[in-house]
Formats: C-alpha cells, sequence, structure tokens
C-alpha cells in the first residue's frame, strides 16, 4: 500500500512539473533582464582585472570521495606550465569543500541549496535542474571575477558546458569544451535523449525534444574557443553537433600513472587472489550494463564452484547491486569493492593488458582470470547483443573450461 502511494505521489509531482518548469523558465528570463546592469558592471571588471590571467578553472561534476579515492595522478597531469592556478569546481554538489591537492591545484565543491534538494527529493526534476543550473551559473560568474579567472574549461558537452557559454556570454571569457561522450548513443542504448527527456515520452512532442536537446548540446560546441574530444567518437559527435573544424581537436590521454608506465609483461605486478575470479571495471550506471554480470553469474556459478565476481567501480546503480547481491544465494562469492586506487585496479587487471587492454579500449569489460595467471576478456559493451546474459554466461562457462588461455 505504502509503495503504491509513493508512486501515485510520484506521478502526481511529474505531472505538475510540466507547468512548473515553465513558469520558472519564464521567471528565469525576467532575473536575466534585471540582472542586465549586474552582468555588464562584472563583464567590466572581468575585462579590466582578470582578461588574459593565467588561472583556470575546470566545471565539472564529481563526487568528492569519488575523485580524491582515485588518488593525485588522476589530477596531476591537468597542470600546465602556463596556468600558475588550476580548480576543479562542482557548484552543485552534496559537499562545501575546498581541497588543496597542490599550491596549484584545488578542488572546490559547493554544495546545492536547500531549495534545490527539497525539489529534487520531491520529484521535481526539471525544475530543480533549471534553478541550479541559473544559480550556479550567477555564483561562477562572481567567482571568476573574485578570483580572477582567466579560462573556463568545461568537461563534458553538457551542463558544466551550457554554464560556461552563458558565463562566458556574462563576461566574455573565454572557454573549452571536452567532449566526453556521444549522446546521440546515449539515446540509441537508452531511448532516451539528454534534455528534455520527460518531453521526449509524449507523442509528436518528441521529435521536436530531439531537436532540442541536439540544438542544446551544440550551442557551446559552436562557440567555444576549442573542444577536445577523446577519441574519434567524440570527435565525430562533436562535429555532428556543429563544432567548427578548425576548433576540434583529439585529444590524446597519456598514462602519467608510474604504475601502468612501469609495467613489464616478463614481471606482471602481484596477483590480487590465489583464486580465480571474474572481474568487472566500470562505471555503475545504465549505459555501462553492470548488473548484466550480477545476472551472468547468478546463472554460471553453479557451474564454476571456485570463481568469485569482482566489481570495481561506483556509480547511480551501486545501492541496486547491493541489493541484489544480498538476494543471490551466491551473495558468499560477490565482492563490489567500490572506487579503488590505480595500484589495485592495476593489480586486479594487470594480468589482462596483454590479452585483452587492446579490444576493451573506451569499453566497460568483463575479465575472467585465474590467481595463477592469465586472463581474457569475454564481453564488451561494443558487443552487447540482444541477450547479453544468455552469451555472457556462455563466454564464462567457454573460456573458464579453456586450459589454455591461464
Amino acid at each position: 500500500m505504502a509503495k503504491k502511494k509513493t508512486k501515485i505521489i510520484k506521478k502526481i509531482a511529474e505531472v505538475l512539473d510540466y507547468p512548473i518548469c515553465l513558469i520558472v523558465s519564464l521567471l528565469c528570463l525576467v532575473v536575466f533582464l534585471f540582472a542586465i546592469p549586474w552582468i555588464l558592471k562584472k563583464r567590466r571588471l572581468w575585462n579590466r582585472s582578470a582578461k588574459g590571467s593565467p588561472k583556470a578553472l575546470i566545471l565539472r561534476k564529481f563526487k568528492l570521495k569519488t575523485l580524491m579515492g582515485l588518488g593525485d595522478e588522476m589530477l596531476l597531469p591537468y597542470r600546465n606550465p602556463s596556468i600558475t592556478w588550476l580548480g576543479f569546481l562542482d557548484p552543485s554538489n552534496s559537499l562545501e569543500a575546498n581541497v588543496r591537492i597542490t599550491n596549484d591545484l584545488h578542488l572546490i565543491a559547493w554544495k546545492s541549496p536547500k531549495i534545490i534538494r527539497f525539489l529534487k527529493k520531491r520529484k521535481f526534476v526539471g525544475t530543480s535542474i533549471i534553478l541550479r543550473e541559473i544559480i550556479a551559473v550567477f555564483k561562477i560568474t562572481s567567482y571568476c571575477v573574485e578570483q580572477k579567472i582567466g579560462v573556463l574549461r568545461a568537461y563534458k558537452d553538457d551542463y558544466p558546458a551550457l554554464e560556461a557559454l552563458i558565463i562566458s556570454s556574462f563576461i566574455k571569457i573565454p572557454f573549452m569544451v571536452d567532449v566526453a561522450m556521444n549522446f546521440e548513443l546515449v539515446r540509441r542504448l537508452t531511448g532516451r535523449v539528454f534534455y528534455f527527456r520527460r518531453l521526449y515520452r509524449l507523442p509528436v512532442i518528441r521529435v521536436f525534444a530531439r531537436i532540442g536537446a541536439n540544438w542544446l548540446l551544440g550551442l557551446p560546441l559552436r562557440h567555444a574557443f576549442h573542444v577536445y574530444g577523446r577519441n574519434k567518437n567524440n570527435y565525430e559527435h562533436a562535429f555532428a553537433l556543429g563544432a567548427p573544424v578548425e576548433r576540434l581537436s583529439l585529444l590524446r590521454y597519456s598514462n602519467f600513472s608510474s604504475i601502468y608506465n612501469a609495467y613489464n609483461p616478463e614481471d606482471p605486478p602481484p596477483k590480487p587472489a590465489d583464486y580465480p575470479y571474474i572481474l568487472f571495471v566500470g562505471r555503475l550506471d545504465e549505459i555501462k550494463y553492470p548488473l548484466d554480470p550480477l545476472a551472468a553469474f547468478e546463472l554460471a556459478a553453479p557451474h564454476l564452484p571456485e570463481y568469485r565476481l569482482v566489481i570495481i567501480g561506483d556509480g547511480d546503480l551501486r545501492e541496486e547491486m547491493e541489493r541484489k547481491k544480498q538476494l543471490s544465494l551466491y551473495k558468499d562469492r560477490i565482492m563490489l569493492l567500490g572506487v579503488q586506487p590505480n595500484a589495485t585496479v592495476f593489480h586486479w587487471t594487470g594480468i589482462a593488458f596483454t590479452t585483452a587492454g587492446r579490444s576493451c579500449q573506451d569499453d566497460c569489460c568483463l575479465f575472467v582470470g585465474q590467481g595463477k595467471g592469465g586472463a581474457f576478456c569475454v564481453y564488451s559493451l561494443s558487443t552487447r547483443k540482444l541477450f547479453p546474459n544468455k552469451r555472457m554466461v556462455h563466454a564464462l562457462l567457454e573460456i573458464a573450461s579453456m586450459s589454455s588461455v591461464f
């Protein structure tokens, strides 16, 4: 009864969210009009004191504990000799923090206002997002002027990029964008556009919702002075959204971790366990399909009595995976390790580098490994079929029985 009541309340909130979003959007336009004198004042101040400043700010959503858990080596490569101060800023975090990694590298998190947390909790998602972004834009603008920030960088071409675009239109600060996802691919996999998700559910209107979503995603890319793509996929996606080809760069990531750079195939890293294991490494998010290994292991476990399932990563599906683990008959053989430092991840995956490293680039992978040596990639997102669990179980049983692999 309680579940049914909660479901009804959630549905009412979703319906009410449409008109409230429209009202809030109109109010925001009024706020922008009244804020024009303030904006012009900030523009003059920034132009006088911060233009050309060697200080940079990266707009990026992050979980503080998760990012800190990855270690300094994940952040240090972002430093640049031309930049005297660099900050990672999440303007709508669940915590308030200012962590100094080094003298010229900082992690800054601003806690979301109570009104945003209240609306989100009551399932007024659209309204909370609009208010969150408007508040963030004004706060970041003030911060850029006060701290004399000379350039912005948006990590991901969604909300951070949109924030950077609006701030740039306010004070004329230059900004660049990292294209870290292919939202068209996400739409095909999940059936949802990034913006206007609820409008996308409605017949006929969904056509305009998709066009509007692509227009909003492309807007920052068309105005950024530089657009970076991690790989060919991101590069082509950015170009399709309207990024000028002369401003596009394919950003090659170098591995700055001493742990990885010291890898020697003839002298592999120490094995993390003596038992055979199945390893999943990736973000626990819908697009990565982390529930598939759990379902497959449930079917394969009776035939693989010595094997354990090891899952490294964190994300929105963590709680659901914990719940499924507790309901499993083989919960004692399922290990959810969460976020792990580079060294730990390397020890679990290092034995798979020579056999599976290339086939798993840019994908979420599943490895079968044995404590006494060897590993093999049996599954990746790019090869996911209609019935992944049955296919994966077949692969697990086949690979585990191939003693030549190990």
